[in-house]
Formats: C-alpha cells, structure tokens, sequence
C-alpha cells in the first residue's frame, strides 16, 4: 500500500512540476505577442503552446545531442524564467476568486489520481515493444543516426512524440518515463473539462461555446484515457488530445465578436502551432492539421483586413511557427530514411541511406490495408472491396470506439451549431466552414 501511494505521489508531483515548466514556455512566447495571464483557461493555451516549444526545440536538439538529461535542464531553466517573467501577472491572477480556484484544484484530484492508478502499470500496447520503447532509446541515446530507418521501417516513422517521451528519462523516471507522457497530457484535458464544466455551473459568469464542447466529450475522453492509452509511450492517444485541443481553439476563434483584437494573433498562432505539432507527432494528422491551420490563418486575415500591419504580423507570426515545427521535422525525415515523410515516396533525396522505394512502397500498402483487414497480405485487400463486409460489422460492434463518439458528435454539433459560433457579420459560410477540418479528415480517411 505504501508503495503504491509513492508511486501515486511521485506521479503527482512529476506533472505538476512539468505543467509548470511547460506553461512557463508558452508564457513566454505569449508575453512576446503581448498577451498576458487573465483567466484559468490562459493557463492550459500556455501549456499547449509550451508542449509544442518543447518538441521544436527537441527536434533541433537532437539533430546534434542525444535527447537526455541536458535537455531537460535547458527546457526547464526557459520554462523556470518564463514563470518568473511572469510573477507579477500570476501572482494578480492568482488573488481573484482564490476560493474558487481552490475548489477547482482539489477537484483536478479527482481525474489525476484516476490517471494516475493507470499510469503505473506497465506498457501494454504491442506496437510499444515492437517499436515505440525502441525509438525512445535511440533517441535518449543517440544523436539522430542517418539511415535508421534501414534497421526497422518503423523507426523511420519519424514521431516527435519519442522526443518528449525520450526527455523524461532522467532521475527515477529513467527507463520508466512511459508512466509520465501520456498521462500529463491527458490530466490537462481533464483539467480543461473540468474548468468547462465549472464554468457551465457558474450563473455569475456564463460560458461560452468550447465548455458546451468541452463537456459533451467528457465520456470520450475518460474512455480513451483507459489503462494502455495512459501506461504505453503511445502516440495515437496523443493525436486525439491534440485533435480535442485543436478543435477547441478553432472553435473559440470563431466565438469571437471581433476577431480583430490583438488576442487574435495568439489564438491563430495557437491554432497553427498545435496543428504543426500534431502533424510532427504522426503524419495522418496532416489533412485535420493543414485545414485547420489554413481556416484559423484565412479567420485572422479577414479579421485583419482593414489593418495591413496586424495582417502581416498575424501572417509572419503563422509562417514562423510553422517553419519553426515542420521544417526540422522534414530534415529529420531525411537524415532517417531519405523521405521527407516516410512512408509517402513524396520528397524523396539522393541520400546513399535511402530506404529502396520498393521496401517503403510496401510498409504504406501494409498501413493501408491493416486497418481494413488485419493480418491479411494488402495484396490480397487493397484493390478490392471484399474487406467492407466484414469491416462494416465489426466498427458498428465497437460501440466504445466508434459508435458511442459518433453519437456524441452528431449530439454535440446539433447542441452548438444554434448557439451561432461565428458572428462576423452573421457569414453563413464561415460559420460551416469549422466542419471543414472534420469532414475533409474524414473522407481521407
């Protein structure tokens, strides 16, 4: 019993302090566009913002330096200076409603001790030890080694989430840092649902549109963060917490009554950050990623459009943050196996480690065809409609999965879609168009 309360408590204290560190790194980049701490929400878009700050700077990072305990240290004195940069707003913030915050605290108990009892369990997903455990060591150990992807396909898959996951393997976390990833990221979703949650109780205040959002995927989100998701260096789960956040922010940009102001510039930088981040962490996230980006850069531009100079500082900050994500991480897939994003024969380069085309030809045919009939050669699915049957039946069984989120999604959008998300000038086609992302994603899929 005593152990299992250390192992909870050293859970516990590891993410406050990574919460911390991270929000310090979007403070700072936040300070930079002149925004400044206001509310209880500005805390989770710092975090994100930093979360981001960090897979860039990891991204360069090991370009040279193997991911290890120097890192750490680096991200943790910017995030240390960012908190500190800021005291004086944190401290102003932290004095109004202190009670209220302080109920909201003991309730952010609750989803971290559930987490928590999760995370301690060892990683049970297969793919981690086929490769995810594997691509976390090369990294803690080595620079980024040219051509690894020869060694195995997998490793040339090219996922920044095995940065992060790499960085925590420091102190008693080392060789163990899959108990500490995932389960952050989700507790700050929680924490973002349960601030919803609050804020939908509080007459006072009101609410606006995302807690409605937020508050509908509550049961999504409690059965994503079941055991594996939260105890496996596992970066699908991740990609669906960037895919909640990413829609969030989108759908706070377009609640806006005038999104000419200032805070525009942050929210459309959040937007396009998270975006690319999600894009470096698993290339599938490319089509949800590229439409959102370009949706919330088209809202800033229009919103600008009488002020040529906030339009082009609202385009300079999006070029930036992109290129600052997206062009390491095409770099990276280079050095690893010749691609830009293997396994896409796309933006191939004369490399002497370049993986033949044949051997990635057939790692994406095998993607392709797996999730349409598992453990059958794609030859024998991909070009034929024989798997549909059989898919069919077995998606509609999968109520948890499938067809309870499905459900809940059509719910949510008949909720929110009355309540008018966009009121620039009442633009009926800019208020459909926040389903571009989703309907677009899903015909890719």
């Amino acid at each position: 019993m005593i152990e299992l309360l250390s192992a909870i408590l050293s859970l516990l204290l590891t993410w406050a302090v990574l919460f911390l560190i991270f929000a310090g790194l979007g403070l700072l980049v936040h300070r930079a566009l002149g925004s400044r701490i206001e509310c209880a929400e500005d805390w989770l878009t710092r975090f994100w913002i930093g979360w981001a700050a960090v897979i860039a700077i990891l991204q360069v990072w090991h370009l040279f330096l193997p991911v290890g305990w120097p890192a750490f240290v680096l991200i943790a004195v910017i995030g240390i200076a960012g908190l500190l940069w800021n005291a004086q707003d944190i401290w102003r913030w932290a004095q109004t409603r202190f009670v209220w915050k302080l109920i909201l605290g003991s309730f952010l108990l609750i989803p971290a001790i559930w987490l928590a009892l999760r995370a301690i369990l060892p990683p049970l997903v297969y793919d981690s030890g086929l490769y995810h455990l594997s691509a976390v060591r090369w990294a803690a150990s080595y620079p980024i080694v040219p051509g690894l992807g020869n060694l195995h396909g997998r490793l040339a898959f090219n996922n920044s989430y095995f940065l992060y996951v790499a960085m925590l393997e420091i102190g008693p976390w080392a060789g163990r840092s899959y108990h500490v990833a995932n389960g952050l990221l989700f507790w700050v979703l929680f924490a973002q649902i349960l601030l919803s949650g609050f804020n939908l109780l509080d007459v006072r205040n009101g609410w606006q549109t995302r807690d409605l959002f937020h508050a509908l995927l509550l049961a999504p989100v409690v059965y994503q963060s079941r055991d594996y998701y939260v105890s496996s260096p596992y970066p699908d789960p991740v990609i669906f917490i960037l895919g909640v956040v990413l829609t969030s922010q989108l759908i706070t940009l377009f609640s806006q009554q005038v999104p000419y102001q200032h805070k525009e510039t942050g929210k459309v930088l959040a937007i396009i950050t998270t975006a690319s981040i999600g894009i470096t962490v698993k290339t599938s996230f490319v089509v949800f990623g590229s439409i959102s980006a370009g949706l919330a850069l088209l809202l800033g531009l229009i919103g600008h459009r009488q002020d040529r100079v906030k339009a082009r500082r609202t385009l300079v900050w999006a070029v930036t943050a992109a290129t600052a994500i997206l062009l390491p991480w095409m770099v990276r897939g280079v050095i690893l196996s010749g691609y830009v994003a293997y396994p896409s024969t796309i933006g191939a380069f004369p490399v002497e480690w370049r993986i033949p085309q044949p051997a990635v030809i057939d790692a994406a045919n095998w993607i392709r065809s797996w999730a349409r009939a598992p453990g059958i050669h794609w030859s024998a699915v991909l070009g034929n409609w024989d798997w549909f049957s059989p898919w069919a039946y077995n998606t509609l069984k999968a109520y948890f999965d499938v067809l309870i989120p499905f459900l809940l999604a059509i719910g949510s959008s008949l909720l929110i879609f009355p309540l008018r998300l966009v009121r620039i000038r009442d633009s009926q086609a800019i208020q459909w168009a926040i389903l571009a992302p989703a309907l677009v994603n899903l015909a890719f899929w």
